[in-house]
């Protein structure tokens, strides 16, 4: 979505207004504006532009595809006549194209990120043939970008549905008699997803500023993006998102089931509640275990499979050694994961989420551990992984190693020997005293 337009466009956009004013007030040749105010202040070596702005939305660390998007221009009419001969005075508005790539890295905001680009100047070369007003429809061109072949991942692209009607005003210059835009006005016709309404008046001029946020074109026409990397098979290489368990020696119990509470939700994007996901059970080999050997007696499908609703929490048993793998969850989906306490045993977990690993987060013995909660934790676009690790409790020795027992032996006998000396010395002081 955009942003709120810099200040530098609205002061610019404040005084074409006033002068507009100033050019119906004193009898201008401008048309009167049938289709919206209309922004006024081209001349005729500078006449005023027009671009669509392609925003692409897509979840938080998704990366950008690299794809180009195609906008087309229909005549519609001249000065209010539709006939053939009419259109055939109007020039034509060549296909405008935007393309988008890797490097563009768009803003981030939450979990969503958005890259913005204009299409060049719509307007630039045109060569009027007489005063009037212009109109053209301009829609963008579906299925322009062709989804990824492969199956490592599957990428998803969701088109505008959005056009606008564009009033070009063609004034004639008395110094050159050339014609040229003196303004442009454009309205909403089918609107784009929930912005605006149909017959709402937009600025379709480019934005002034490149630097300021938000500073473009209101003509918009907003894509949605989403991926995921793990294919369509359970693989620990390439899980969307995998939980695994670890219970290091030399007392824990490596046979033990220890009870999580997973959810796995979708991406901004996506926005169907009843969108299920799978994951699979895999012992350290990487092979599928079924239900009674996972730990997870219900809901285990025969292949292994169990189903996650998406932003349902689910439970599950894991033991040293396994992992809990996703397959089809979509890079930018919120991950959430909580470990109930076991006793005797203290919790930790390491997360590598998009290729960054993160420190280790700890808590106490018997303590419950988690994430995802209340800050959101996103899949990134490489390796998500969770390693939670529980160490049993440590056992202080008490008692006398045999390994050492020759030296304490030693060392008592010495001790003995020296109280004897002593006692020995003592008794002769006695004696001599008493004599």
């Amino acid at each position: 979505m955009l942003e709120m337009r810099g200040w530098k466009k609205s002061l610019s956009k404040l005084a074409t207004a006033v002068a507009l004013a100033v050019a119906l007030g004193m009898g201008a040749t401008l048309p009167a504006a049938a289709a919206g105010d209309p922004i006024v202040g081209g001349t005729v070596t500078d006449p005023v532009r027009v671009a669509a702005t392609k925003s692409l939305v897509m979840p938080k660390n998704t990366p950008t595809p690299t794809a180009q998007f195609t906008f087309t221009f229909e005549k519609k009419s001249l000065s209010g006549a539709s006939g053939s001969s009419d259109l055939a005075l109007m020039p034509p508005i060549l296909d405008q194209a935007v393309n988008v790539g890797l490097s563009d890295a768009g803003a981030t905001a939450g979990g969503t990120k958005t890259v913005n680009k204009e299409t060049p100047d719509v307007l630039a070369g045109l060569n009027w043939t007489r005063e009037g007003v212009y109109v053209y429809t301009v829609t963008e061109t579906a299925n322009t970008y062709t989804p990824h072949a492969g199956t490592d991942y599957v990428d998803v692209m969701t088109y505008s549905p959005a056009s606008y009607d564009i009033s070009v005003y063609v004034a004639k210059d008395a110094a050159t008699g050339k014609y040229y835009a003196q303004a442009v006005a454009a309205v909403i016709v089918v609107k784009d997803g929930d912005e605006g309404s149909v017959g709402d008046k937009v600025d379709p001029t480019p934005g002034g500023d490149p630097s300021v946020e938000g500073d473009y074109s209101a003509m918009v026409f907003t894509n949605t993006y989403t991926k995921n990397n793990g294919g369509t098979r359970p693989d620990p290489d390439g899980a969307t998102f995998a939980l695994a368990k670890t219970v290091p020696g030399p007392y824990g119990d490596t046979t033990k089931f220890f009870e999580f509470a997973v959810t796995v939700g979708n991406p901004v994007t996506i926005t169907d509640a009843t969108r299920v996901y799978k994951a699979y059970v895999m012992n350290a080999a990487g092979v599928v275990l079924p239900g009674p050997d996972n730990g997870n007696t219900t809901g285990v499908k025969p292949d292994g499979s169990i189903d996650f609703t998406a932003d349902v929490a689910k439970t599950v048993y894991l033991k040293s050694g396994q992992r809990l793998v996703f397959i089809d969850t979509y890079v930018g989906a919120p991950v959430a994961v909580h470990e109930t306490g076991t006793p005797g045993y203290s919790p930790s977990h390491t997360l590598t989420f998009g290729d960054t690993p993160g420190g280790t987060v700890s808590a106490g013995k018997g303590l419950p551990l988690g994430f995802g909660t209340p800050t959101p934790v996103h899949t990134g676009n490489r390796e998500n992984t969770a390693t939670f690790t529980n160490t049993y409790e440590t056992i202080t020795p008490t008692g006398i190693s045999v390994d050492n027992l020759p030296y304490v032996v030693l060392i008592a006998l010495g001790s003995v020997t020296l109280v004897g000396l002593g006692l020995a010395r003592t008794r002769r002081r006695t004696k001599v005293t008493a004599r």
